[in-house]
């Protein structure tokens, strides 16, 4: 497989992550099972396409594009995208972020509450912010084309993404989501003044 056919793959993964979250397609799947079931499926979904990447990324040559004389720099970039990451989805309830609350009390349960603890009081979307940093410090570590094609796809898939959870989230908490979106900022923990 080469970078390109690596990139559509990645492509593919990111329309199927945001296809499954549509609510359309939830009440459709929640027709051919139980709605305290999807969640762990989209979550195994997601972990398999995950895997799969990772897998199809290894099999692929890395030629160097450069040599990065402070890769360091590379290497702490990607670091704090990792704590981004890891403390995003650790002000989250896990078990029922993966699922598995779901099951145990056979019900679909959404979060009753938004967040906006931890990193979610300086951004609205920490996690994508996280994955923005990590990409770019990987690809100053490891500068090769395929780590350029996924990093770049992610940087731009983090804003779809983002700007796809924020209509979701404006239907589910209405008024205060949008009371949140007037103080806290989108992806980069500042906010761009209006004219």
């Amino acid at each position: 497989m080469n970078t390109f056919l690596f990139s559509v793959s990645v492509i593919i993964y990111y329309i199927i992550h945001s296809v499954m979250a549509h609510q359309h397609v939830k009440n459709t799947l929640y027709k051919i099972i139980p709605a305290h079931y999807y969640r762990i499926l989209y979550s195994a979904i997601s972990t398999i396409g995950l895997i799969s990447l990772v897998i199809i990324y290894n099999g692929l040559e890395q030629i160097v594009m450069f040599h990065f004389p402070i890769n360091y720099i590379g290497a702490a970039f990607t670091i704090i995208g990792i704590t981004l990451i890891t403390s995003s989805l650790l002000s989250f309830n896990l078990s029922e972020f993966f699922g598995l609350e779901q099951l145990k009390r056979k019900s679909e349960t959404l979060y009753d509450t938004l967040n906006t603890k931890g990193l979610y009081k300086y951004v609205r979307h920490p996690l994508y912010l996280g994955f923005v940093i990590f990409f770019v410090g990987l690809f100053l570590f490891v500068p090769n084309r395929n780590i350029l094609a996924v990093g770049s796809i992610s940087i731009v898939y983090s804003y779809i993404g983002g700007t796809l959870e924020e209509r979701r989230l404006l239907l589910q908490y209405g008024d205060l989501y949008k009371k949140y979106q007037e103080t806290t900022p989108f992806i980069f923990p500042y906010k761009m003044k209006s004219k």
